[in-house]
Formats: structure tokens, C-alpha cells, sequence
């Protein structure tokens, strides 16, 4: 029984997922109102894009860059 549950809650996982952001939003919508809520959508996909990996990649680069030129310019 517990198997079945648990083997239900992996295959269903993005439903659930979706299902409770959804969830969330409704009653962001509800008690905050509709722009207090865009800016919290926003506030949140901008920190979801700043912690991704590909955006930290792309600091490492710029810093390496930017410490080679530091260093030709020292020398």
C-alpha cells in the first residue's frame, strides 16, 4: 500500500508540484491582491535565473576575464 502511494506520488510528481504553485498563487491572489502578487512572480523568476547554473558560469567567465586583464595591466 505504502509503495503504491509513494509510486503514485513520483509518476504524479509535476502535477503536484503544479498543483501546489497554483495553490500558493491563488492565495498570494487573494490576500495580497493582483500587483503585490506580479511583484512577487517577478521577484521570484528573478532569483530562479540569478541561481541557475548557466548564470554562474557565465560570472566565472566575466571574473576570469576581468582578472587576466588586471594582471597584464599590473605587469
Amino acid at each position: 500500500m505504502l509503495e503504491e502511494i509513494i509510486a503514485n506520488l513520483v509518476y504524479n510528481r509535476k502535477r503536484y508540484l503544479y498543483s501546489f504553485l497554483a495553490f500558493i498563487l491563488a492565495l498570494l491572489l487573494v490576500t495580497i491582491g493582483i500587483t503585490s502578487t506580479v511583484f512577487v512572480v517577478v521577484v521570484t523568476a528573478i532569483g530562479y535565473f540569478l541561481g541557475g547554473p548557466e548564470l554562474n558560469k557565465k560570472f566565472t567567465k566575466i571574473k576570469k576575464i576581468l582578472s587576466e586583464d588586471s594582471k597584464e595591466e599590473n605587469n
